[in-house]
């Protein structure tokens, strides 16, 4: 009997420069671990579970386990086909541009021997394809709304909630038919994300980990760039801008406690051993030749030592809700 294998491929092409690697942090490589972390993560925030056995239990049915018990994914991933580029990071970001703020730690990187590494990153324009195969029909449906919402709002590699190694899904092929085709227009790409987000509202309690829920928000710049570089550059230096409200001589300097929602370590306040992975994420889109800046949140619980942050995630819902009003001149 002949087993009939299903297949999906999935086409991505990198809007901004991606810092992806391997052992060797001076290589830049896309790598299927990488990816299926990715989709892991995705697949979590669109599929909220409040019992964490539960939550594990479905995921390794899906993704596989170290457990002998579960053995193996079902599902067989590859990238079956890669145009990229790469290029070498010769000069480290100044410490007053926009890169090092919003991509910290990228060039800053160090040896064994305590000696800078010059990191090559993935550079933008270039395009690549994910094929998933399996002979479980079902299992290979499960993955396929959080490869979307992967595509729509994700980035892969360092600092990917702050724009770097955003992507733009191009299509979606099931066994070689066409499923699904990047909207072309700024009001269908809209369209895609608030229905992500709209699903979320189902969840009406307080996450337990980062995952879509009713207290999650977006915003999508009104006007496109002409290129990629300068959308990223201009939603940081909004975001720098909002933050610096925070400091000593700052509009907020008596509400600087607040800045842990932004994310933990933080200098210059805070238990430096607490840490809280960023709720605010930002990433760039390609729709037809322009690109968008958009801004959203995935509020959760805090940490283990305490549910909510000071400022109850106020500030990173208003930067995600109203970004554009924080550039320059705005």
């Amino acid at each position: 009997m002949v087993i009939k294998m299903e297949k999906i491929e999935a086409e991505f092409t990198v809007v901004t420069p991606m810092f992806i690697s391997g052992a060797d942090q001076t290589k830049a490589e896309l790598r299927v671990p990488s990816i299926k972390g990715a989709l892991r993560f995705w697949w979590r925030a669109i599929n909220y579970e409040e019992d964490p056995k539960e939550l594990l239990k479905k995921e390794s049915n899906i993704f596989g386990s170290s457990d002998q018990k579960v053995g193996q994914s079902k599902v067989k991933m590859y990238i079956s086909s890669q145009n990229i580029e790469t290029e070498k990071q010769e000069v480290p970001f100044g410490q007053n541009d926009w890169e090092h703020y919003v991509g910290y730690g990228l060039t800053d990187s160090k040896d064994e021997n305590d000696k800078k590494i010059k990191r090559t990153f993935i550079k933008e324009g270039g395009t690549f394809n994910i094929e998933l195969i399996s002979k479980d029909k079902k299992t290979l449906e499960e993955i396929l709304p959080a490869l979307k919402v992967f595509g729509l709002i994700g980035g892969l590699g360092s600092r990917s909630r702050r724009g770097w190694g955003s992507m733009t899904l191009l299509n979606i092929k099931k066994n070689d038919k066409e499923e699904w085709k990047a909207p072309d227009s700024k009001d269908g790409y809209n369209k895609e994300v608030k229905n992500i987000f709209e699903k979320g509202k189902i969840i009406t309690v307080f996450p337990e980990y980062t995952a879509f829920s009713l207290f999650s928000t977006y915003s999508i710049n009104d006007e496109p760039y002409n290129n990629s570089n300068m959308a990223h550059r201009d939603i940081s230096e909004g975001y720098k801008k909002y933050l610096d409200m925070f400091s000593k001589k700052g509009k907020r300097a008596n509400k600087k406690p607040a800045k842990e929602e932004f994310g933990l370590p933080r200098k210059g306040f805070g238990n430096e051993k607490d840490r809280r992975s960023s709720p605010l994420f930002m990433h760039i889109h390609k729709v037809g030749t322009q690109y968008y800046p958009m801004a959203f949140t995935m509020p959760a619980r805090f940490n283990e030592s305490k549910y909510e942050p000071v400022g109850k995630y106020q500030y990173i819902e208003e930067f995600a809700m109203d970004f554009l009003h924080h550039l320059e001149g705005n």
